[in-house]
């Protein structure tokens, strides 16, 4: 019996830890999504049966990160990065969890 519930006990914490990521990863876009869509008055959202629907957020949002790629890979836009990497490392809270969630990436993202 100890062993089935050991057995148990283990198989649910490996379910979890590989849950966790994936809902917390869910719960951050749609947090991004619902805020950036609280953004825009509720007259220019597409409607489905007098309903607003989400997504006008979701596309800003990419058309940002596009536009911020893009700025950034020109000679201005990369000394503005690294300006405001300087510059983000200096404030106590906000850059220990700037570079840890910098390096976090660089690690998933890495192509080697």
């Amino acid at each position: 019996m100890k062993r089935i519930l050991s057995l148990i006990k283990n198989e649910l914490l490996t379910g979890l830890l590989l849950i966790a990521p994936i809902g917390a990863a869910a719960w951050v876009v749609y947090w991004i999504v619902t805020a950036v869509d609280g953004l825009f008055p509720v007259g220019i959202r597409p409607r489905v049966h007098g309903y607003p629907i989400p997504g006008l957020g979701l596309l800003f949002v990419l058309v940002l990160a596009l536009l911020v790629g893009l700025l950034a890979r020109n000679l201005v836009g990369r000394r503005l990065v690294v300006w405001f990497e300087a510059l983000a490392v200096r404030v106590p809270v906000f850059g220990t969890t700037y570079g840890l969630i910098k390096q976090v990436l660089e690690a998933v993202f890495s192509t080697t």
